[in-house]
């Protein structure tokens, strides 16, 4: 149920929000490994501190707001759900230090741009 996932997606927000990495450690690895997709982390060296948060926002975003490669509609599938995805990656990307999150994030986005672009 929708229902349910957005009151997860609300609950995770509010975790990034009051501490970011401290209540990841252990939940963002145990996320990606469930869902089956790349850590964003891998592609950055200098990102140990932010490690959690970064593979937070990769799971969201792959797994949660992206379509599967099967085309299937992404599990955040109507509007309330997406809306509080999109919040918890930016949450995530936030909360990194150094504008790294974000850095990452436009990354992402442009690979994505330039894959569509005509």
């Amino acid at each position: 149920s929708t229902g349910v996932l957005c009151g997860c997606l609300k609950l995770l927000i509010s975790l990034i929000e009051a501490g970011g990495n401290n209540f990841l450690v252990e939940g963002s690895p145990h996320i990606l490994n469930t869902i089956n997709v790349s850590p964003w982390s891998d592609e950055g060296a200098k990102l140990m501190e932010d490690k959690p948060l970064i593979d937070l926002m990769g799971a969201i975003f792959d797994g949660f707001i992206s379509s599967s490669k099967s085309g299937a509609s992404p599990v955040c599938c109507d509007v309330d759900s997406r809306r509080l995805a999109f919040n918890a990656v930016a949450s995530a990307a936030k909360a990194c230090g150094g504008g790294r999150g974000y850095t990452i994030l436009a990354k992402k986005i442009n690979v994505i741009i330039a894959n569509v672009a005509p």
